[in-house]
């Protein structure tokens, strides 16, 4: 993984948010790419499509920063699309 005695001048300034709420509500209230990183952790497509859709993932795309990621853990083939089609990265 690299040389343990090797040290970084590199400050991080961590901030998490985490949110119980209804998906759908909180995305459409979250500011223009105001997020470096999102986790999406709801139940499978095949159980709840309504939070795997297309209009799901353009505002995940509206609220990452450039650069920004999204992690799930769904390898469904429509949700990949859904990420490709809004040009979101996205760790599975």
């Amino acid at each position: 993984l690299g040389d343990p005695d090797a040290h970084s001048d590199v400050s991080l300034a961590v901030s998490l948010d985490v949110r119980f709420t209804d998906l759908r509500a909180l995305l459409a209230d979250l500011p223009a790419e105001g997020f470096d990183l999102a986790f999406h952790d709801a139940f499978a497509p095949r159980k709840v499509p309504e939070l795997w859709g297309r209009e799901v993932f353009a505002a995940y795309r509206h609220a990452l920063k450039p650069g920004g990621a999204l992690l799930t853990y769904s390898r469904h083939p429509d949700v990949l699309a859904h990420l490709e089609a809004h040009d979101v990265a996205a760790e599975v």
